[in-house]
């Protein structure tokens, strides 16, 4: 049983996990730190440093999520347009923010927890705090290109996820982390899986050697690679290490 105590407040959230109690709680500190520093406008080095502290949750259940009934819409978040709670906002249609989501369901469903996806957050639904954020969901023909994209890339991610155990359950370590772009791999035992993030152009990870890489995003071999390189078509990057 997953529970929701809304504070960032790691303490108060571990106060009520427990053999007699809930078995984890929503992880509002890394949806507080995904808000501000991937959909927002600040440094994905507090990302990784959330990250690094969930060792001291009582839990490895701790639900994970970029957005609920109570907050803003992730994708108008990331457009800045969410001001409004009455729903006067303007349609998001910008690919900007649509990367932003796209990265930060890439961290999301790439790390350890339970991924929480509130409806229409998949696509980029837009909507400001309550009640806003409660609009009709849509479907189909009724989503424009971009929605489709992050659609279509957020069902790919789960299917990843969910075939590759190391981004359930695996141990996380640091290539590189700076401002606005970040590498990492899992591993738990049974395979590795290296991920990249990038919200800049030309800049590169070293791999720390070359690895047979196999590119899951793209369902072909990657070949050899030494650095994971980002550019305007690549920034963001999923592999199996063969």
């Amino acid at each position: 049983m997953v529970g929701e105590t809304f504070t960032g407040d790691v303490g108060l959230i571990n106060k009520y996990i427990g053999n007699d109690l809930l078995h984890a709680q929503f992880d509002f500190n890394l949806y507080f730190a995904m808000r501000d520093n991937v959909l927002g406008s600040g440094s994905y080095r507090n990302i990784q440093n959330v990250l690094n502290q969930q060792s001291n949750y009582y839990s490895d259940l701790m639900g994970t999520f970029m957005g609920n009934h109570d907050v803003a819409r992730a994708i108008s978040v990331a457009a800045g347009q969410y001001q409004d709670k009455w729903g006067h906002n303007e349609e998001v249609s910008g690919w900007e923010a649509h990367l932003r989501v796209k990265t930060a369901w890439t961290m999301l469903l790439t790390n350890p927890g339970v991924p929480l996806i509130y409806y229409g957050d998949e696509y980029g639904l837009e909507g400001s705090n309550d009640p806003d954020n409660r609009r009709m969901m849509e479907f189909d023909d009724q989503l424009n290109n971009e929605q489709k994209g992050t659609l279509n890339y957020v069902r790919q991610l789960g299917k990843i996820r969910s075939e590759h155990s190391a981004l359930r359950r695996g141990k996380r370590s640091d290539l590189a982390v700076e401002e606005k772009y970040w590498c990492y791999k899992l591993s738990d035992g049974k395979e590795t899986v290296i991920v990249g993030v990038s919200e800049v152009d030309n800049v590169s990870c070293a791999l720390g050697g070359n690895l047979n890489l196999y590119d899951l995003l793209n369902n072909t071999d990657a070949g050899t690679k030494s650095t994971l390189d980002f550019g305007p078509e690549s920034k963001l990057q999923v592999y199996l290490v063969k």
